[in-house]
């Protein structure tokens, strides 16, 4: 599978709608993944939780995560990242959050905004 061009990669991230499947790592030591809609910008992942979600509570206590993003269908394209979540409340955080999150993350109590430092690779 060749490596996707910058722009090829911000378009695969930002239309349609792929799933992040977001990697923590557990209290007992096991990985935790967890299947997430997100926003990206061109540098920084934006998903929305809430405030007991197993995963969120994972990146409290070990920021390192992995994530796979990824397409069912032909031609298969992935984006896989390591990275320390840097874990922000957004302003507003009790109202739905801009973005593609809908009536889901006005369910939410609060969103959260986990920023990559590492460039995700395709």
């Amino acid at each position: 599978m060749p490596g996707l061009t910058t722009e090829q990669l911000y378009e695969f991230l930002t239309t349609g709608r792929p799933i992040m499947k977001l990697g923590t790592i557990g209290p007992e030591g096991w990985p935790y993944v967890c299947p997430l809609w997100f926003d990206y910008d061109g540098e920084t992942f934006t998903i929305a939780g809430r405030q007991a979600a197993k995963w969120e509570a994972n990146i409290r206590a070990n920021s390192k995560v992995s994530v796979c993003i990824d397409t069912y269908d032909s031609p298969y394209t992935r984006v896989i990242m390591e990275a320390d979540a840097v874990m922000r409340t957004m302003p507003g955080c009790t109202r739905r959050p801009p973005g593609q999150y809908g009536t889901w993350a006005k369910k939410r109590a609060c969103a959260i905004s986990i920023a990559q430092r590492a460039s995700p690779a395709a």
